[in-house]
């Protein structure tokens, strides 16, 4: 089955709609998407350097998210709500950044907070799956996200590049998903 060219939608309901915090929460995503761009070349260096347990939060301007710029482009914004459409994402990216919105909503829900944001893969089966993985049919943690793979290996989606990185992966998007919810929790 394909690995490249699946769509995200990035949704973001009306409590979320000052560019301040859009600005925060969409440079997190993108940093996300340079992570699964670099699990899938599996370029080890700048995972560790840039992703890795000693690594520090980066700020926009490192070369290797200059790096990506041109593929994480929007194709489609859709008018009245802030709903952007991200097209030609790899398969790691498509479930890397659900994940990570996933865990920002978990990290949400336990401290009382109603705002919401959702990034959903276009494959219909895929956002199936993420919507179990949701609900957590595949377990939680580094179990829950190699349940996940094997699942979708299952289905015919090429997971290699998901496989070798379950602990990373379950790590960064665990981090990430916790700051995209304090972000949120701070300026709201």
């Amino acid at each position: 089955m394909r690995d490249k060219d699946f769509g995200i939608t990035i949704h973001f309901a009306s409590d979320i709609s000052d560019l301040y915090t859009l600005g925060y929460v969409a440079s997190d995503l993108y940093q996300m998407w340079v992570y699964s761009e670099l699990i899938q070349k599996n370029d080890r260096y700048n995972i560790e350097r840039f992703y890795g347990e000693k690594a520090k939060y980066f700020n926009r301007y490192v070369s290797v998210l200059d790096e990506y710029r041109e593929q994480a482009t929007i194709k489609e914004i859709k008018r009245g709500s802030v709903e952007l459409y991200l097209g030609g994402a790899t398969l790691v990216a498509a479930v890397v950044m659900p994940i990570v919105a996933i865990k920002a909503q978990t990290y949400m829900q336990e401290r009382n907070q109603t705002v919401t944001f959702n990034v959903n893969p276009d494959d219909p089966q895929l956002a199936n799956v993420l919507d179990a993985y949701k609900r957590d049919v595949f377990g939680s943690g580094n179990a829950g996200v190699d349940t996940l793979a094997a699942y979708l290996k299952n289905k015919g989606y090429s997971v290699k590049a998901i496989s070798d990185n379950i602990y990373d992966i379950e790590r960064v998007t665990d981090r990430y998903g916790q700051r995209i919810a304090k972000t949120i929790r701070k300026h709201h």
